[in-house]
C-alpha cells in the first residue's frame, strides 16, 4: 500500500517537474514579478545628484566663486527664460519687458524677497544692477550682443543698453540676456558694482587692477542667499550629501509651483557616471539625467525606474575635409551620405543615439515643426532626402568619375578611394560611431580605418583642419538663433566667409555663410528677410553637407516612480510638453539643472496626486504611478494551461492505478 502511494506521489511530482518547462520563466516576457525598486524617497523630498563633491577649502556661497555650489533655479532665478522646446518666453523675476531703440526695459516682480540667514530682504532693481554690472564689466557678459551697460530706472525697473548691430534680433537677444541668474545681491556686492560703474574697463592701464578686483570678489566668503526654489542648509553638508529647505518667499510668490509638495531637497554628491549608476541601482535618486550604457539602462529599467529618452536638440555627424580631394566635391559627400544607414549607425551606441532626419540635414527633429511653421511648405520640396540608398550612392560616385573594381571604389586616376577617420579615445560614443561608420563604408567598397587619438590631440587636429573625416557636433539650433553654423563648423578647414555655390531645386546659387549669419543677428526674428536668410542657410547646408550621416543625441532621464507622478506627464502623449517638463532646453544652452519648468509651473506632483495640466495637453487617465503588478493576458494563458495539464495528469495517474487493481 505504501509502495503504491509512493509511486503515485512520485508520478505526480515528475509531471509537475515536467510542467515547469511550460510555465513562464524569469527569462521570458510573460513573467509577473514585483519591481526590485523600493521606496527610499522620504515623503515631501526632492532627491537627486546634480553636483560633484565640494572642493575642499572652496568658497561655496559666493555667486562669482569658481568653487561655488550654486544651483540655477534651485537657488537663484533668472529674469525670464525662452524655452526652445515649445518656443515661448516665461517671465520669472521679471513681469514684462519692452524695447525702446537699443534699450531693453525690464519691469521686475514685486514685492519679492531674498531668503537669507538673517531673514527676508527685499529684491529690487539694485540687485539686478549689481549682478549685471559685475557680469558686464569683469566677465564680459553678452559683449557679443553689444551689451555694454545696465541702469536703474526705479526700484523695480532696469534698463539694458546695447551698441552695434548684433542685438537687433530682439527675441534672440532678450532670450539670452534675460536668462542669467540673479545671484549677486546689492547688500553683498553692491559696493564693488559701484566701483565698476565709474571705471572704463576697456582701459588697458586698468587691467592689473581689474584682475585683482576680480580675484578679490571671487574670494569673498559670503553667507548663502536665495531667490530660488530652496535655501541651503549649510550645517547639513557631509561627504555624501547636503540638504536644502524650501524658500518661503518663493512659495508666496509662486503658490502654484511644485515646491509646496517638496519642502525639502537632498542633493547627493556624484564624482562621475559610475557613482551616479550606483545611486540609481540603490534606488535613492528621484530624478536623474546621465548617459548610461545599454546594460545599465536595461538593469534599472527592469528594476522599476521609468526612463524617458529626451531629445537634446543636437546631433553628431562626420565632417569631411573640403580641402582634401575628393571630399571637396559636394557630389562625393552626398554619395557617402546615401551610403550610410543612419539607423544602424545610431544603434552602435544605443540607446544614446537615434537616426537624424535625413530629409532635413543639419536640423534636429525636435526643431523641425518650428521650421515647418515658419517656412512655406513648397521650400521643403526642393531639399535632398539622404535616406539610405546604395543605388543613389553608386550613381553619384560614377557621375564623379569613380569606378568600382573588384568590389572597391577607385578614383579617376586609378588609385583606391580610402578614408582615414580620427576619433577621440575619451569619447566612447564617438569611437563607437566612427567604427560603425567605417564598417559601413568598407562594406560599400571604400577602405576606411579609424584612428583613436587622445582627446587633446583630436581637438588639436580637428580644429586645425588636419583630418580627412572626424565625428563632431552638428550646428544644431532653433529658428530664433540664426543657426550656430559659424561657431560649430571648424574653421579651418572650412572657410565660411568665402562665397560658396550650391544647388537648390535644380538652380545654382551663391552664398557667403558668415555674412548671412551676421545679418540674421541684426534682423528681427520672423521678418521677411530673416525667413529668406533661413531658407538660404538650410538649402546650402542640405546640398553642400559640411557633415554627413547625422545621428541625434538623446539623453536618458531616469525617473523614480516613488518621487513623482511621472505617468501623468508621460501619458499626455504631447512630446513638446513632455520634453519641456522633463528636459527643458532653455535660453542659449541646455538646461541640465533638472525639470525646472515642471517644478516652476506645478506640473510635477507626488504619486497619487493629480496635477493641473494645461488645457492643450491630453488629460491623464490615471494618477497611479506605481501600479501593483498584474498578470497580463499573455502571462495568464500559460499559467492556466499549466494548471489544467496538472489536473488532467493527476486524473490519468489515478485512472491507471485504479485499473491495475487493488493494492496488495
Amino acid at each position: 500500500m505504501l509502495y503504491k502511494k509512493s509511486r503515485l506521489y512520485a508520478s505526480i511530482l515528475v509531471i509537475i517537474m515536467l510542467l515547469g518547462f511550460y510555465l513562464p520563466t524569469t527569462n521570458g516576457f510573460n513573467i509577473v514579478t514585483h519591481s526590485a525598486l523600493t521606496d527610499k524617497i522620504s515623503n515631501g523630498t526632492w532627491v537627486w545628484a546634480p553636483e560633484a563633491p565640494p572642493t575642499p577649502g572652496g568658497v561655496y556661497w559666493n555667486f562669482w566663486s569658481p568653487t561655488n555650489l550654486v544651483l540655477g533655479f534651485f537657488q537663484y532665478l533668472p529674469l525670464a527664460v525662452y524655452v526652445h522646446n515649445d518656443h515661448q518666453f516665461i517671465p520669472i523675476l521679471a513681469t514684462n519687458w519692452t524695447w525702446n531703440g537699443n534699450e531693453l526695459i525690464v519691469t521686475l516682480r514685486h514685492p519679492y524677497y531674498w531668503d537669507t540667514v538673517n531673514g527676508p530682504k527685499p529684491f529690487t532693481a539694485w540687485d539686478v544692477w549689481t549682478t549685471y554690472m559685475i557680469g558686464i564689466r569683469l566677465f564680459g557678459w553678452y559683449s557679443n550682443y553689444g551689451l555694454y551697460n545696465v541702469t536703474v530706472i526705479n526700484n523695480y525697473t532696469v534698463a539694458f543698453w546695447f551698441k552695434g548691430i548684433y542685438w537687433k534680433n530682439l527675441d534672440r537677444t532678450a532670450a539670452v540676456v534675460l536668462a542669467s541668474y540673479i545671484g549677486a545681491p546689492y547688500f553683498q556686492f553692491g559696493k564693488y558694482a559701484k566701483i565698476l560703474a565709474t571705471l572704463n574697463t576697456s582701459n588697458l592701464a586698468l587691467s592689473s587692477y581689474l584682475s585683482n578686483l576680480t580675484s578679490y570678489i571671487q574670494s569673498l566668503n559670503v553667507t548663502p542667499t536665495s531667490n530660488g526654489f530652496y535655501f541651503p542648509n549649510v550645517s547639513s553638508i557631509n561627504d555624501e550629501l547636503m540638504c536644502w529647505v524650501a524658500n518661503p518667499y518663493f512659495e508666496q510668490a509662486f503658490p502654484n509651483s511644485s515646491i509646496k509638495y517638496y519642502p525639502k531637497m537632498i542633493t547627493y554628491w556624484s564624482s562621475g557616471n559610475t557613482q551616479t549608476y550606483n545611486f540609481l541601482e540603490d534606488g535613492i535618486l528621484g530624478y536623474c539625467v546621465t548617459a548610461i550604457p545599454y546594460s545599465i539602462y536595461e538593469t534599472i529599467k527592469s528594476e522599476g525606474y521609468i526612463i524617458y529618452m529626451a531629445c537634446t536638440y543636437g546631433g553628431v555627424g562626420f565632417y569631411l575635409n573640403p580641402q582634401i580631394y575628393p571630399f571637396n566635391n559636394p557630389i562625393v559627400r552626398q554619395a557617402l551620405y546615401y551610403a550610410i544607414n543612419t539607423t544602424e549607425l545610431a544603434e552602435a551606441y544605443a540607446p544614446d543615439y537615434i537616426s537624424g532626419p535625413t530629409n532635413f540635414a543639419g536640423i534636429p527633429s525636435g526643431f523641425l515643426p518650428e521650421f515647418q511653421k515658419m517656412l512655406p511648405s513648397s521650400f521643403f520640396q526642393g531639399l535632398n532626402n539622404y535616406s539610405y540608398n546604395l543605388q543613389k550612392a553608386t550613381q553619384l560616385l560614377e557621375e564623379a568619375g569613380f569606378k568600382k573594381v573588384n568590389g572597391y571604389w577607385v578614383l579617376p586616376n586609378g588609385s583606391q578611394l580610402t578614408i582615414s577617420i580620427i576619433a577621440p579615445s575619451g569619447f566612447t560614443d564617438f569611437v563607437a560611431l566612427s567604427q560603425e561608420f567605417a564598417t559601413q563604408l568598407n562594406a560599400f567598397g571604400i577602405k576606411a580605418q579609424v584612428y583613436e587619438l587622445s582627446t587633446s590631440d583630436f581637438y588639436s587636429e580637428f580644429f586645425s583642419g588636419d583630418f580627412e573625416a572626424a565625428p563632431f557636433f552638428t550646428p544644431f539650433t532653433d529658428t530664433i538663433d540664426a543657426w550656430r553654423i559659424a561657431s560649430i563648423i571648424p574653421q579651418p578647414p572650412f572657410n565660411l566667409s568665402k562665397p560658396t555655390w550650391y544647388i537648390y531645386n535644380g538652380e545654382n546659387y551663391t552664398i557667403n555663410v558668415s555674412q548671412i549669419v551676421i545679418q540674421m543677428h541684426t534682423l528681427q526674428y520672423g521678418s521677411p528677410q530673416y525667413i529668406n536668410d533661413t531658407e538660404k542657410l538650410m538649402a546650402w547646408y542640405n546640398y553642400w553637407l559640411p557633415a554627413i550621416a547625422d545621428v541625434q543625441k538623446v539623453e536618458p532621464v531616469e525617473l523614480n516612480p516613488y518621487e513623482a507622478n511621472w505617468n501623468a506627464i508621460l501619458s499626455t502623449h504631447n512630446q513638446t510638453f513632455i520634453s519641456t517638463i522633463l528636459f527643458p532646453f532653455i535660453a542659449y544652452d541646455f538646461e541640465y539643472m533638472g525639470p525646472v519648468i515642471g517644478l516652476l509651473m506645478g506640473y510635477i506632483v507626488p504619486p497619487g496626486v493629480t496635477p493641473h495640466l494645461p488645457t492643450y495637453v491630453k488629460p491623464t487617465p490615471s494618477t497611479t504611478t506605481v501600479p501593483p503588478p498584474v498578470a497580463t493576458k499573455s502571462s495568464i494563458i500559460p499559467i492556466v494551461g499549466g494548471i489544467l495539464v496538472v489536473i488532467i495528469a493527476v486524473a490519468v495517474v489515478f485512472t491507471i492505478i485504479r485499473r491495475r487493481g487493488k493494492p496488495e
